[in-house]
């Protein structure tokens, strides 16, 4: 997400889901603070900002909502003095354009997208959420136990559903990359057809039922389902496995320094020592935040950069998206 420390000109527009893992680090900055502002402390702004792209199945507009009353309390009771503006832009060009002449300070993206963005901008990468130890996502290729498909070239022609989420970003890419290694046409043109889902729900039980012949999922999504109907798991068998990928990160520019930038690292990273910082964590699924390095992205660095020569060279068949 973006954060701006000072008055500017805000932004409105509507989205849905990505931003509010952003949402709720900033959430933390209001929430606890090294020190409180002095009463006639000049209001800070804080401008957050995504793009579509990121953004799943939950109600922007509510999320909002939601959040600014959180924030305003909380902001309240540690004395600070703040104004939440929201901004979500169409594309990672536009957000590029705005975090240029806005100066936004605070910028959370899907992992691929931080990997084009970087070179734009100066950045530090700084946080990844980490949900039970870890700070990566695996993602599978399922189909059903009694299907005739063992692996990925038997799926040419076939029907996919694929999970759309914020923890989903590098799952093309590292399908795409998987299928022209081998010689085949990427995923949209290799399929007979690709439908992306919210839920992880939606996105298996139609491959349960026999309604779709494969899906690409997170494989703590598809655990989940299993856990909730064992049956599941009896019934659908995984044929492709993508290596530990971190799908999201949080980054700083480069030239936001001073005390601001101290309490907004802290407030990160101090989150789940608080009650409510906690719980906004937990309704995300995640258990703290975490710094990030920049080895924690070397496989999705090396996926994105095969995927990036296939869309360059002629095997790649024309554009890779």
């Amino acid at each position: 997400m973006g954060i701006r420390w000072s008055k500017c000109k805000s932004y409105h527009r509507t989205g849905t889901r990505a931003f509010l893992v952003e949402l709720l680090a900033v959430f933390n900055l209001v929430c606890f603070p090294v020190y409180a502002d002095p009463p006639d402390a000049e209001p800070v702004q804080i401008d957050m900002a995504t793009i579509t792209a990121s953004l799943g199945h939950v109600n922007a507009a509510d999320a909002t909502a939601g959040f600014k009353t959180y924030a305003n309390i909380f902001a309240e009771t540690q004395g600070l003095n703040v104004r939440v503006e929201v901004t979500i832009f169409d594309n990672l060009e536009e957000l590029k354009v705005g975090a240029a002449r806005e100066e936004l300070e605070v910028i959370g993206l899907p992992t691929h997208e931080y990997l084009k963005l970087k070179d734009d901008l100066p950045l530090d990468l700084m946080f990844i959420a980490e949900k039970s130890g870890e700070i990566t996502e695996t993602y599978v290729l399922v189909v059903r136990t009694d299907s005739s498909v063992d692996d990925l070239a038997q799926l040419q022609g076939k029907d996919l559903i694929v999970l759309s989420s914020s923890q989903m970003g590098m799952s093309r890419f590292w399908l795409d990359v998987k299928l022209l290694e081998s010689g085949m046409p990427r995923s949209s043109e290799f399929f007979g057809s690709v439908e992306n889902q919210t839920k992880p729900l939606t996105t298996i039980i139609p491959v349960f039922f026999k309604k779709a012949d494969a899906c690409l999922v997170t494989m703590s999504g598809l655990d989940l389902m299993t856990e909730m109907n064992p049956q599941v798991g009896h019934e659908l068998r995984v044929i492709e496995t993508s290596p530990s990928i971190v799908p999201f990160v949080t980054c700083i520019r480069s030239d936001f320094e001073g005390s601001n930038r101290l309490k907004l690292e802290r407030a990160y990273l101090q989150a789940h020592s608080f009650p409510a910082g906690k719980q906004l964590l937990l309704l995300f699924q995640y258990d703290k935040m975490r710094l990030a390095r920049e080895e924690d992205l070397e496989t999705a660095r090396d996926i994105y950069t095969a995927h990036q020569k296939f869309r360059k060279g002629p095997s790649a068949g024309g554009h890779v998206p």
